[in-house]
């Protein structure tokens, strides 16, 4: 017999689960552009001094090139994403994470 707080604890798992709004998901993937979403993110959190600007050994940010290979090769959402470890300073808020995966599942479009 179950415990009365594991039928709890599964009925809050499927009712949190079922509350997601894909469709302001969906919106909000539709909506983030290179150059009004993605690069002011850049310039606030990566492109700062002494860190991914021009002559930076690990990638200049600044150049959509440069970004777009570490999104290709996947070494951007590894220290992002899946690390944690970058931006060492100024960390990704919740909101901004959830357009950089976005941009990236949307192609990483330089639009």
């Amino acid at each position: 017999m179950l415990k009365p707080e594991c039928i709890l604890a599964v009925c809050m798992i499927i009712l949190f689960q079922s509350c997601t709004n894909d469709k302001f998901e969906t919106d909000l993937c539709a909506s983030v552009s290179y150059v009004e979403t993605i690069q002011p993110i850049i310039n606030m959190k990566c492109a700062v001094s002494g860190c991914h600007v021009s002559g930076f050994q690990p990638g200049d940010f600044t150049n959509y090139q440069v970004l777009k290979q570490k999104v290709d090769d996947g070494k951007l959402q590894l220290v992002v994403f899946d690390l944690k470890i970058m931006p060492p300073v100024n960390k990704l808020s919740d909101e901004e994470t959830s357009i950089v995966k976005c941009w990236i599942a949307n192609g990483a479009k330089s639009n």
